[in-house]
């Protein structure tokens, strides 16, 4: 997240074009990194009966920043366009320090198979040999 502020500063520079795509590709980067460590410490702290409610919840507070965040942005863009990236430059910030607070978790290497699944693999075989 520390990437992802200083990046949201670097849309401010005066570059030229091909740089701008290449800050891009990097913030792109940065983003993509979080969402699957954060989907993985979510499945790995969460208890298995509440897993479903909560990527429910995670799902819908992302999708609501999606819908709320460009009104926002686009209200402050009206007064500076600076200040939008310097803001979520400030929120990419302090997000990391709540990203401090979580749990440091190791994930046990396990195999969760369906005991149907090998049922459902091993009929089709039964019938043809």
């Amino acid at each position: 997240m520390l990437s992802t502020a200083a990046l949201f500063l670097a849309y401010q520079l005066p570059l030229p074009i091909a740089a701008f795509v290449v800050v891009r590709l990097l913030h792109g980067a940065a983003q993509g990194a979080y969402w699957p460590a954060a989907n993985g410490l979510l499945a790995e702290v969460t208890p298995l009966d509440q897993r479903g409610r909560a990527f429910g919840y995670m799902q819908a507070t992302n999708m609501g920043g999606m819908l709320i965040g460009p009104a926002v942005g686009g209200f402050i863009a009206l007064l500076n366009l600076g200040v939008v990236f310097t803001i979520a430059a400030a929120l990419s910030a302090i997000t990391v320090l709540a990203l401090v607070t979580l749990p440091n978790v190791r994930a046990q290497a396990t195999v969760e198979v369906p005991a149907r699944a090998f049922r459902s693999s091993r009929s089709p075989c039964r019938r043809r040999c």
